[in-house]
């Protein structure tokens, strides 16, 4: 096996991600190494390369899931805005008051 092995199934796992919805489950290291013949330190490495490059994310316990990178966009034309990138992201945005001081003026 090649030193770049894990960098190529990384590459057509990634194409073939693309094309799934957010949220897919992905398969997991151990069927990734059967499916291409490598080791599991091999689809592990493909799957570590995924996440780093945002097509993944990985829960523990739950497993791994096809994500799509958002990106904050600033500019003169697109003001920032926070709920836009949260609902972009698949999320409700929403604000939570975990707690409240009344204040006096000071005259």
């Amino acid at each position: 096996m090649s030193a770049t092995r894990y960098l190529e199934i990384a590459e057509r796992l990634s194409a073939e991600l693309a094309e799934c919805a957010r949220g897919t489950r992905v398969a997991s290291e151990a069927e990734i190494a059967r499916r291409f013949g490598v080791g599991r330190a091999a689809a592990r490495a493909a799957v570590q390369e995924l996440e780093r490059r945002f097509v993944v994310r990985r829960t523990q316990g739950a497993g791994t899931f096809v994500n799509r990178r958002i990106d904050y966009v600033i500019s003169r034309s697109v003001p920032p805005s926070w709920s836009a990138t949260i609902a972009a992201a698949g999320a409700t945005p929403r604000a939570l008051v975990k707690s409240v001081r009344p204040r006096t003026s000071p005259r």
